[in-house]
């Protein structure tokens, strides 16, 4: 029996040895396996990190770009409210040499200019020499729709080419 059991331990131990071989060579390949999986992974992970990192240089730059656009927008708006004074500051000036003239009939003009029919009216009714200049600009009706023969005319704007010739007027009418 003596052989027998040494055979058969020789045989295990062979058994063995080849089963544990094969354990080592499937831990091997596991483990190869791993460290492939793991450096997809890592390169999966710097890649993400490039990109994550492109859309933070973007969303920075795009956050910069907001600010200098606010700070744009608000010096126009400055501007714009500077501008909207000036402006209503020249259109008060503008009107600093204007007259309106109330309660002349619709077609008194009877198809001259308005400007020679408000010098006639303006020499006949305030007994102004004929040949006094009245230095007249523009006359129109107000911006407005023409009235019904019963509402009450339009009245009549007269733009003076100096201040002093509308007050000369306007000492004459009052």
């Amino acid at each position: 029996m003596g052989e027998t059991e040494s055979t058969t331990s020789r045989h295990a131990n062979t058994e063995g040895e080849i089963g544990l071989e094969k354990i080592l060579e499937e831990l091997r390949e596991f483990r190869k396996e791993n460290n492939e999986k793991l450096a997809d992974i890592k390169e999966d992970l710097n890649s993400t990190s490039k990109r994550i990192e492109e859309a933070e240089n973007h969303i920075m730059e795009a956050e910069e770009q907001i600010q200098q656009t606010g700070a744009a927008l608000v010096e126009l708006l400055k501007v714009q409210t500077q501008l909207e004074s000036k402006l209503t500051d020249q259109e008060g000036k503008s009107r600093w040499d204007n007259i309106q003239i109330y309660g002349v009939p619709e077609g008194s003009e009877n198809g001259s200019s308005t400007i020679t029919f408000i010098e006639k009216l303006l020499k006949d009714g305030l007994d102004l020499d004929p040949s006094t200049e009245l230095q007249i600009q523009k006359a129109h009706r107000a911006l407005a729709p023409k009235p019904t023969d019963s509402a009450r005319p339009r009245s009549i704007v007269v733009k003076f080419l100096s201040f002093k010739t509308k007050e000369d007027i306007l000492g004459q009418m009052w």
